[in-house]
């Protein structure tokens, strides 16, 4: 209700709007499993990786 008051959206507006960015935090959030780093053999005694890393949060 404060948020409401606070933007001037309807009450029911911002119901909305909070489930959907809790649908994509959780979507988003469940991506992080997902990256995956590349290891690329560059000879006998070496080995090169490449690890991605989120570089922040990120929330509406």
């Amino acid at each position: 209700m404060m948020d409401a008051a606070n933007c001037g959206n309807p009450y029911t507006e911002m119901r909305g709007d909070a489930a959907i960015a809790a649908a994509q935090m959780e979507f988003f959030a469940g991506l992080v499993t997902e990256m995956k780093g590349d290891t690329i053999p560059m000879g006998p005694d070496r080995v090169n990786m490449t690890l991605r890393q989120p570089l922040s949060v990120v929330a509406r």
